[in-house]
């Protein structure tokens, strides 16, 4: 199968997105969609060296999505009450 035959290719699936604070499960799920996508245009590629950047552009999607996933579980984790509370009840 030819990668005209995939559908329209673009470069910007395989940037990551402007970092964002509120990472959710849906991001991570993305981030590993992209990840696969990545995997699978090195297939399509001639170029050793375009293969190596499209494995890079995989494992840092790999990374983004174990980042949004541990975010996630932090703040599922962290306790709900105001830090400058604690704070100021040390005695």
């Amino acid at each position: 199968m030819a990668l005209a035959e995939m559908g329209t290719y673009s470069a910007a699936g395989c940037l990551p997105p402007k970092c964002r604070v509120d990472a959710n499960m849906s991001d991570s799920n993305e981030y590993r969609r992209r990840a696969g996508e990545c995997l699978l245009f090195t297939q399509y590629v001639t170029s050793e060296r375009s293969k190596q950047l499209l494995v890079q552009m995989a494992l840092g999607w790999r990374d983004l999505a174990e980042r949004a996933e541990q975010q996630k579980r932090g703040s599922d984790d962290a306790p709900r009450s105001d830090p400058t509370l604690a704070s100021t009840e040390k005695t």
